[in-house]
């Protein structure tokens, strides 16, 4: 095994679900979960669990009969979604710039 200092990472395309690049006329009712539907950095530990939600609560809106329609149950969802995501984004962000700080410690990211 050889190592290297030369690395190039990917760039990742991160949409901010605040700015809601979502479509609301869509032609049929469809909807993201996890990662498709809310990309985020991995600086807080928060994506696969707000993956594991969205699939609880939009499983739970499609067979609890609470919904008239399958768009009904989805748009409560994504309604639901927007808001834990959009908190566990800003988190993830916020942690990411801080790491990236030549001073950071993890010492203070957990005083904070």
């Amino acid at each position: 095994i050889r190592s290297t200092t030369f690395f190039v990472g990917l760039t990742i395309k991160i949409f901010p679900l605040d700015k809601k690049p979502w479509k609301s006329n869509r032609p049929l009712p469809i909807t993201l979960i996890g990662d498709t539907a809310h990309l985020m950095p991995p600086f807080a530990g928060k994506g696969v669990n707000i993956g594991l939600m969205d699939a609880l609560i939009l499983s739970e809106n499609l067979t609890n009969g609470k919904f008239g329609t399958i768009q009904s149950a989805i748009d409560d969802y994504e309604q639901r979604m927007f808001v834990y995501a959009t908190e566990a984004q800003a988190d993830s962000t916020k942690n990411e710039i801080e790491m990236r700080n030549p001073s950071f410690t993890f010492q203070q990211l957990m005083n904070v």
